[in-house]
């Protein structure tokens, strides 16, 4: 089927152009047999030799292979097979005019990324499927008394970086036991958990070298009080009334202190650092001040998270029996400390200390999910949203974080739906009134739970 193409020509400077443009047969801007700019295998914008920026003129032949239909086969343009262009969910193709174009899926469609270790598997946007990668951190909880009975060793069984991993074959939580000698008479701290003994176990390969810290005198940093918000937060450091700026105690003992050794002696056990001690080294590890000499020392991190390795393991042992009331306030504030030690501790530590730690924390993270508050209300439960918080975040599995916001969020619902929220105005009641006191520490600790988790 002869085809005409009207193609556009630009003469330039030819003499005569106007009657040379009917020489052959051949009208301007007119060819025939021509398909997409090719005749008879001559190149796109090239007709019998003639450039297309100097027109149709001599050298025209309509004669061998460009009379009007002869000459080669035609080129039809591209072509595609629906049979193979197919794509994938998440790169969807399909034949459009000829050629195989892809799309890609919108974010949030379901997929398949065949992997057995992951679920909830989403299309991302950009053609790539994937999905949610299982944490195995829920091992056997082992009981050493029993296990130890009449034994020289005992298997005890961590989670994620510590034995705890996911089968790519079946997409099941395989743990690996970690087998570690019984206790005997020189174990001091408890050891009725597995946790409880692997976590002693790593405290014992620690050194003092660990925990080694150069003293150095703090500096003025004047550029950093150009900032508004830093100086409210100078502020807010240093004028706490009676507790003052946060302890730099711990900084100051000796390193061979955090030692197990020193912790366990023939007497029992001993800790030596209050809790605001290290409420004072996980600040001083945090506060990125530029004169501050020990932001992000590892071992002021080690130091906090071997005192809330201790403080964790003998409150778990005293809360089992009933010996400390089960209500939120009597744990709160000791798990805000625990929590923000294992926070910052935990990547200065070998793996299977740290997962330990984990362990014995997500135990007092269920106790304040199961615990009712002082009075029913709220006071001094309060540290345990920035404790649960302070946890959460370092969990490997993010359905932690998940649970500490629905905590924190009971607070705020209405007293009618079963929560705590009593004032439109905003603040939490005592039973009858505003409250200065105890709800300045509700006020307190909320502020900081929202401040920490903001934007996460």
């Amino acid at each position: 089927m002869n085809r005409i193409y009207i193609i556009s020509l630009v003469v330039v400077g030819i003499a005569g152009a106007c009657e040379d443009s009917q020489r052959a047969g051949v009208d301007v801007g007119v060819g025939v047999g021509v398909d997409a700019g090719v005749d008879a295998g001559v190149d796109a914008g090239v007709d019998a030799g003639v450039d297309a920026g100097v027109g149709v003129g001599e050298g025209v032949d309509t004669g061998e292979g460009a009379d009007a239909g002869a000459g080669a086969d035609v080129d039809t343009g591209p072509t595609c097979d629906p049979a193979t262009c197919l794509g994938t969910l998440c790169a969807p193709a399909s034949c459009v005019a000829g050629v195989c174009m892809t799309t890609m899926a919108g974010p949030e469609v379901g997929c398949d990324d065949g992997i057995a270790c992951t679920s909830d598997d989403v299309c991302d946007g950009a053609g790539a499927c994937g999905g949610t990668v299982r944490v195995c951190d829920a091992p056997p909880r082992v009981d050493v008394r029993a296990a130890c009975a009449g034994a020289a060793t005992v298997d005890v069984f961590l989670g994620e970086g510590c034995g705890g991993a996911c089968e790519p074959a079946t997409g099941e939580c395989v743990y690996t036991p970690m087998t570690l000698p019984c206790p005997d008479d020189s174990t001091k701290l408890a050891h009725t958990r597995g946790w409880q003994l692997a976590l002693r176990d790593g405290l014992a390969k620690m050194t003092a070298a660990d925990f080694e810290i150069p003293l150095a005198p703090m500096t003025y940093d004047a550029s950093w009080y150009d900032d508004p918000e830093m100086v409210f937060r100078m502020w807010v450091a240093s004028d706490r009334n009676w507790y003052g700026f946060p302890s730099s105690v711990g900084l100051r003992q000796p390193a061979n202190l955090f030692t197990l050794a020193s912790i366990e002696q023939a007497d029992g056990v001993h800790g030596g650092l209050s809790q605001a001690d290290v409420n004072g080294m996980i600040f001083w590890y945090r506060w990125d001040y530029p004169g501050n000499p020990h932001h992000g020392e590892a071992a002021a991190a080690r130091r906090a998270f071997v005192m809330g390795a201790v403080d964790l393991i003998m409150i778990d042992t005293q809360h089992e029996p009933g010996m400390l009331r089960a209500q939120q306030h009597f744990l709160s504030g000791t798990m805000n400390w625990m929590s923000g030690a294992y926070r910052d501790g935990h990547e200065h530590v070998a793996a299977c200390p740290a997962a330990a730690y984990r362990l014995g924390l997500q135990t007092m993270f269920e106790r304040l999910e199961d615990w009712d508050t002082n009075n029913g209300n709220n006071d001094m439960a309060q540290p345990g949203h920035l404790a649960m918080y302070e946890a959460a975040v370092a969990m490997p599995d993010p359905s932690w974080l998940a649970r500490a916001e629905a905590e924190s969020r009971e607070m705020f619902t209405d007293a009618a739906d079963g929560g705590y929220w009593h004032e439109a105005a905003g603040y939490f009641d005592h039973g009858v009134t505003l409250d200065s006191s105890y709800e300045g520490i509700t006020t307190h600790m909320l502020s900081a739970a929202a401040s920490a988790s903001h934007g996460s």
